[in-house]
């Protein structure tokens, strides 16, 4: 990947290092810098130049972030259960977007490295690659086939909803809040204020109920044609369907 405004490209290896190398010399032999910090193969690079960072995974299960001049790691994004498949630095966005083979997408705060929302790729076996396409605002994921998503909706995440809310629920126990709208399901952080994961692309009608489990890591959610769903509240992930009503539950 080319470090925009450095001169320099960035090159990862299957010998845990990432090598900066200098465009404009010709005698360039050697690079001149080594990244170290990865403990297996480096698979993905992407570069901020807004930020001048640049971010790497591989076949580990957390990205590291890195300033180019600094040869250690000044990050570790840690959340995912399987290895990386893809990484992405939209420059629109003050955005790092992480995706792992399982289908789980995070999306993390460039400036603070908090996380900012995670949802699943459904109906994907094996998540192999992700891609944004800046100008559309669109993030392709891509296995046999592909599914696109947008991204950087107009309304303000940390003070909104995309959609009207018809109920919520408190998880003393993880500090969070889980508010239903209309197709999607948002959590929050009830210390901070912020967002934290959005769950959506699973429900064909409105909601209309939701409950969590005693363990409070499970959501129960019923929805307007009678569909019964349990969601894995920290993955997104549809844990069960339940025999249907006939009418709205």
């Amino acid at each position: 990947v080319e470090l925009t405004g450095m001169e320099q490209i960035a090159a990862a290896s299957a010998d845990q290092k990432i090598r900066l190398w200098d465009i404009k010399w010709e005698g360039n032999r050697k690079p001149k810098k080594v990244l170290c910090g990865h403990t297996k193969a480096v698979r993905y690079l992407a570069y901020s130049q807004r930020y001048n960072l640049l971010v790497s995974c591989g076949f580990e299960f957390d990205a590291l972030v890195w300033n180019p001049y600094v040869s250690i790691p000044i990050c570790q994004l840690k959340g995912h259960e399987a290895p990386l498949c893809g990484i992405e630095c939209p420059e629109a966005n003050p955005t790092i977007i992480t995706a792992d083979s399982k289908g789980i997408v995070k999306v993390w705060n460039i400036k603070d490295y908090s996380l900012l929302q995670t949802f699943y790729v459904s109906n994907f076996v094996h998540l192999k690659a992700i891609k944004c396409i800046p100008k559309h605002r669109k993030l392709l994921a891509a296995s046999r086939r592909l599914q696109v998503y947008e991204y950087d909706k107009p309304f303000v995440p940390e003070l909104s909803d995309d959609s009207p809310i018809f109920c919520a629920r408190y998880s003393p126990q993880q500090f969070q809040v889980f508010i239903a709208g209309q197709h999607s399901i948002k959590v929050w952080n009830a210390l901070t204020g912020r967002p934290m994961k959005f769950i959506a692309d699973i429900f064909s009608s409105e909601i209309t109920c939701m409950i969590l489990d005693e363990t409070e890591r499970k959501i129960v959610v019923g929805d307007h044609s009678g569909r019964i769903l349990m969601i894995d509240s920290l993955t997104g992930v549809v844990l069960k369907e339940f025999c249907s009503h006939n009418a709205e539950v």
